[in-house]
Protein backbone atom coordinates (compact mmCIF):
# COMPACT_ATOMS: atom_id res chain seq x y z
CA UNK A 1 0.00 0.00 0.00
CA UNK A 2 1.04 4.05 -0.54
CA UNK A 3 -0.46 6.76 0.00
CA UNK A 4 -0.33 10.10 -2.60
CA UNK A 5 -0.95 13.77 -2.16
CA UNK A 6 -2.66 16.20 -4.97
CA UNK A 7 -2.90 19.58 -5.12
CA UNK A 8 -3.90 21.42 -7.44
CA UNK A 9 -4.38 25.12 -8.86
CA UNK A 10 -0.64 25.50 -8.00
CA UNK A 11 -0.12 27.73 -10.46
CA UNK A 12 0.64 30.67 -7.85
CA UNK A 13 3.75 28.41 -6.33
CA UNK A 14 7.06 29.26 -8.06
CA UNK A 15 9.39 26.26 -9.37
CA UNK A 16 11.84 27.14 -6.36
CA UNK A 17 9.11 27.34 -3.77
CA UNK A 18 7.93 24.17 -4.53
CA UNK A 19 11.36 22.41 -4.62
CA UNK A 20 11.61 23.11 -0.83
CA UNK A 21 7.87 21.67 -0.40
CA UNK A 22 9.09 18.71 -2.01
CA UNK A 23 12.64 18.24 0.22
CA UNK A 24 10.29 19.11 3.18
CA UNK A 25 8.44 15.89 2.00
CA UNK A 26 11.18 13.70 2.01
CA UNK A 27 12.28 14.57 5.36
CA UNK A 28 8.53 14.41 7.28
CA UNK A 29 8.75 10.62 5.61
CA UNK A 30 12.42 9.84 6.76
CA UNK A 31 13.51 9.05 3.13
CA UNK A 32 16.37 10.62 1.70
CA UNK A 33 16.09 11.97 -1.65
CA UNK A 34 18.18 9.52 -3.96
CA UNK A 35 18.18 11.64 -7.83
CA UNK A 36 15.85 14.35 -9.44
CA UNK A 37 14.67 14.87 -12.97
CA UNK A 38 13.34 17.57 -15.15
CA UNK A 39 11.61 18.32 -18.54
CA UNK A 40 12.86 19.63 -21.55
CA UNK A 41 11.93 20.09 -25.20
CA UNK A 42 13.56 19.04 -28.07
CA UNK A 43 14.83 20.02 -31.01
CA UNK A 44 12.21 18.67 -32.66
CA UNK A 45 9.83 20.37 -30.41
CA UNK A 46 8.72 17.09 -28.40
CA UNK A 47 10.18 16.71 -24.84
CA UNK A 48 11.22 14.36 -22.41
CA UNK A 49 13.10 13.89 -19.04
CA UNK A 50 16.87 14.00 -18.35
CA UNK A 51 18.18 12.97 -14.62
CA UNK A 52 20.35 15.34 -12.58
CA UNK A 53 21.32 15.59 -9.17
CA UNK A 54 19.28 17.02 -6.83
CA UNK A 55 22.09 19.54 -6.37
CA UNK A 56 21.76 20.70 -9.85
CA UNK A 57 18.20 20.70 -10.28
CA UNK A 58 18.35 23.17 -7.55
CA UNK A 59 20.63 25.30 -9.66
CA UNK A 60 18.36 25.03 -13.06
CA UNK A 61 15.57 26.34 -10.60
CA UNK A 62 16.95 29.20 -9.59
CA UNK A 63 18.80 30.19 -12.88
CA UNK A 64 15.49 30.03 -14.28
CA UNK A 65 16.20 26.36 -16.54
CA UNK A 66 13.90 24.61 -15.37
CA UNK A 67 9.89 24.91 -14.34
CA UNK A 68 8.59 21.08 -14.09
CA UNK A 69 10.48 18.32 -12.50
CA UNK A 70 10.49 15.44 -10.01
CA UNK A 71 12.42 14.58 -7.01
CA UNK A 72 12.73 11.13 -5.45
CA UNK A 73 13.87 8.63 -3.37
CA UNK A 74 15.11 5.21 -4.91
CA UNK A 75 16.63 2.85 -2.19
CA UNK A 76 15.84 -0.21 -3.90
CA UNK A 77 17.06 0.54 -7.19
CA UNK A 78 14.72 0.11 -10.11
CA UNK A 79 10.82 1.26 -10.79
CA UNK A 80 8.46 2.67 -9.24
CA UNK A 81 10.00 4.64 -6.56
CA UNK A 82 10.01 4.51 -3.05
CA UNK A 83 9.16 7.98 -3.24
CA UNK A 84 8.28 11.14 -5.35
CA UNK A 85 7.39 14.33 -5.08
CA UNK A 86 6.33 16.04 -8.58
CA UNK A 87 5.73 19.43 -9.35
CA UNK A 88 4.05 19.98 -12.94
CA UNK A 89 2.88 23.57 -14.93
CA UNK A 90 1.12 23.99 -17.55
CA UNK A 91 3.48 22.81 -20.15
CA UNK A 92 4.82 19.11 -21.53
CA UNK A 93 1.42 18.19 -21.57
CA UNK A 94 0.53 18.75 -18.51
CA UNK A 95 -1.24 20.98 -15.70
CA UNK A 96 -0.27 22.58 -12.62
CA UNK A 97 -0.23 20.27 -9.90
CA UNK A 98 1.52 18.67 -7.23
CA UNK A 99 1.79 15.34 -6.29
CA UNK A 100 3.35 13.58 -3.29
CA UNK A 101 3.47 9.92 -2.77
CA UNK A 102 5.03 7.30 -0.67
CA UNK A 103 5.28 4.03 -0.68
CA UNK A 104 5.01 1.54 2.76
CA UNK A 105 2.28 0.79 5.51
CA UNK A 106 -0.32 3.79 5.64
CA UNK A 107 -0.57 3.66 9.60
CA UNK A 108 2.97 4.77 9.45
CA UNK A 109 3.03 7.31 6.82
CA UNK A 110 -0.34 9.09 7.15
CA UNK A 111 0.48 11.34 10.12
CA UNK A 112 3.97 12.44 8.98
CA UNK A 113 1.83 13.14 5.46
CA UNK A 114 -1.19 14.95 6.83
CA UNK A 115 1.36 16.75 9.33
CA UNK A 116 3.41 17.53 6.26
CA UNK A 117 0.50 18.87 3.74
CA UNK A 118 -0.88 20.70 7.09
CA UNK A 119 2.03 22.75 7.29
CA UNK A 120 2.37 23.33 3.28
CA UNK A 121 -1.26 24.62 3.20
CA UNK A 122 -0.62 27.04 5.96
CA UNK A 123 2.62 28.52 4.35
CA UNK A 124 1.41 28.74 0.41
CA UNK A 125 -1.92 28.99 -1.24
CA UNK A 126 -3.65 25.80 -2.17
CA UNK A 127 -7.20 26.03 -3.13
CA UNK A 128 -7.44 22.31 -2.98
CA UNK A 129 -5.60 19.26 -1.91
CA UNK A 130 -6.81 15.61 -1.49
CA UNK A 131 -4.73 12.81 0.82
CA UNK A 132 -5.96 9.29 -0.78
CA UNK A 133 -4.39 5.17 -0.80
CA UNK A 134 -3.57 2.88 -3.56
CA UNK A 135 -2.36 -0.25 -3.70
CA UNK A 136 0.78 0.63 -5.63
CA UNK A 137 2.58 3.99 -6.05
CA UNK A 138 2.02 4.04 -9.90
CA UNK A 139 -1.40 4.26 -9.21
CA UNK A 140 -0.93 6.88 -6.52
CA UNK A 141 0.87 8.81 -9.57
CA UNK A 142 -1.63 8.15 -12.18
CA UNK A 143 -3.94 9.43 -9.54
CA UNK A 144 -2.93 12.58 -9.37
CA UNK A 145 -2.37 13.55 -12.70
CA UNK A 146 -5.62 11.82 -14.13
CA UNK A 147 -4.01 9.44 -16.39
CA UNK A 148 -4.31 5.79 -17.22
CA UNK A 149 -7.96 5.78 -16.33
CA UNK A 150 -7.00 5.02 -12.60
CA UNK A 151 -9.68 5.19 -10.41
CA UNK A 152 -9.58 5.03 -6.07
CA UNK A 153 -13.46 4.07 -5.63
CA UNK A 154 -16.14 1.62 -7.30
CA UNK A 155 -18.50 4.38 -7.93
CA UNK A 156 -15.63 6.41 -9.67
CA UNK A 157 -15.35 7.13 -14.17
CA UNK A 158 -11.54 7.04 -13.96
CA UNK A 159 -11.67 9.64 -17.55
CA UNK A 160 -13.80 12.01 -16.08
CA UNK A 161 -11.15 13.82 -13.97
CA UNK A 162 -8.53 14.34 -16.80
CA UNK A 163 -11.19 15.78 -19.11
CA UNK A 164 -12.26 18.41 -16.33
CA UNK A 165 -8.15 19.43 -15.46
CA UNK A 166 -7.25 22.22 -17.43
CA UNK A 167 -4.06 21.15 -20.33
CA UNK A 168 -4.93 18.52 -23.14
CA UNK A 169 -8.88 18.68 -22.62
CA UNK A 170 -8.98 22.21 -21.59
CA UNK A 171 -11.40 21.50 -18.53
CA UNK A 172 -13.10 23.89 -16.49
CA UNK A 173 -11.19 22.80 -13.01
CA UNK A 174 -14.28 23.61 -11.49
CA UNK A 175 -12.89 21.18 -8.24
CA UNK A 176 -11.26 23.97 -7.13
CA UNK A 177 -14.15 25.96 -6.59
CA UNK A 178 -17.50 24.43 -7.30
CA UNK A 179 -17.72 20.86 -7.32
CA UNK A 180 -15.05 18.14 -5.54
CA UNK A 181 -13.10 15.74 -7.45
CA UNK A 182 -14.35 12.97 -4.67
CA UNK A 183 -14.39 12.78 -1.06
CA UNK A 184 -11.43 11.86 0.69
CA UNK A 185 -9.91 10.67 4.07
CA UNK A 186 -8.04 13.84 3.86
CA UNK A 187 -9.31 17.20 2.09
CA UNK A 188 -8.00 20.86 1.77
CA UNK A 189 -10.82 23.27 1.01
CA UNK A 190 -11.39 26.74 0.45
CA UNK A 191 -14.18 29.13 1.15
CA UNK A 192 -16.35 28.44 -2.11
CA UNK A 193 -16.01 24.61 -1.36
CA UNK A 194 -17.86 25.24 1.55
CA UNK A 195 -20.75 27.43 -0.38
CA UNK A 196 -21.31 24.74 -2.57
CA UNK A 197 -25.24 23.92 -2.37
CA UNK A 198 -25.98 20.43 -0.87
CA UNK A 199 -30.33 20.48 -1.77
CA UNK A 200 -31.30 23.41 0.50
CA UNK A 201 -27.90 24.11 2.47
CA UNK A 202 -23.80 24.79 1.98
CA UNK A 203 -21.69 21.75 2.24
CA UNK A 204 -20.24 23.76 5.76
CA UNK A 205 -23.75 23.03 7.06
CA UNK A 206 -24.15 19.60 5.38
CA UNK A 207 -20.98 18.76 7.53
CA UNK A 208 -21.53 20.15 10.24
CA UNK A 209 -25.24 18.37 11.17
CA UNK A 210 -23.47 14.84 11.25
CA UNK A 211 -20.53 13.84 12.74
CA UNK A 212 -20.19 10.73 10.15
CA UNK A 213 -19.96 12.95 7.25
CA UNK A 214 -16.53 14.42 9.09
CA UNK A 215 -14.56 16.98 10.79
CA UNK A 216 -13.79 19.88 9.62
CA UNK A 217 -10.86 22.26 10.80
CA UNK A 218 -10.00 26.33 9.85
CA UNK A 219 -6.50 25.50 8.70
CA UNK A 220 -5.67 29.39 7.74
CA UNK A 221 -6.94 32.31 5.94
CA UNK A 222 -10.14 30.92 3.63
CA UNK A 223 -8.74 26.72 4.04
CA UNK A 224 -10.24 24.26 5.84
CA UNK A 225 -9.00 20.74 6.57
CA UNK A 226 -11.93 18.42 5.95
CA UNK A 227 -10.97 14.98 7.42
CA UNK A 228 -13.29 11.73 7.03
CA UNK A 229 -13.49 8.42 8.41
CA UNK A 230 -12.78 5.44 5.99
CA UNK A 231 -16.59 3.74 7.14
CA UNK A 232 -17.88 6.75 6.50
CA UNK A 233 -16.76 7.40 3.12
CA UNK A 234 -18.64 5.15 0.95
CA UNK A 235 -21.95 7.39 2.23
CA UNK A 236 -20.61 10.40 2.31
CA UNK A 237 -19.25 9.94 -1.65
CA UNK A 238 -22.93 8.63 -2.81
CA UNK A 239 -24.87 11.27 -0.66
CA UNK A 240 -22.45 13.79 -2.80
CA UNK A 241 -22.15 12.24 -5.94
CA UNK A 242 -26.03 11.22 -6.29
CA UNK A 243 -26.97 14.79 -6.21
CA UNK A 244 -24.23 15.86 -9.03
CA UNK A 245 -21.38 17.87 -7.13
CA UNK A 246 -18.65 14.97 -7.47
CA UNK A 247 -16.52 15.47 -10.75
CA UNK A 248 -15.46 11.54 -10.85
CA UNK A 249 -18.39 10.12 -9.92
CA UNK A 250 -20.33 7.10 -11.05
CA UNK A 251 -23.39 5.16 -9.89
CA UNK A 252 -21.61 1.90 -9.13
CA UNK A 253 -22.56 -1.01 -12.30
CA UNK A 254 -24.48 -3.50 -10.47
CA UNK A 255 -23.46 -7.09 -11.26
CA UNK A 256 -26.26 -8.82 -12.68
CA UNK A 257 -25.96 -12.80 -13.55
CA UNK A 258 -25.70 -13.35 -17.46
CA UNK A 259 -28.42 -16.44 -18.37
CA UNK A 260 -27.09 -18.83 -20.31
CA UNK A 261 -29.78 -19.44 -23.60
CA UNK A 262 -30.99 -23.39 -23.20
Amino acid sequence: MCTGVALYDTSDSSPLAAFYIGKSFFAAIGMSITGASYYEYLSDGDHDLFEVAIEELEERIINGKVTSYWIYSDLRGGLPWDAAFTYQTGEYGNFPHIGAHCDGNIKEVYGAITDWLKNVAEQFHVPYGIVYTAEKITAALHYAAGENCTSMFPFENGFAFQKEAPGMYAGLGRYTTSMLRMVYPYNVLNGKHLQIKVVHQTLLDWINDDKERGVLRLLGEDRWIWEVKDEHLTAVNMALGEIGILVAWQPERSKKRIRKLP
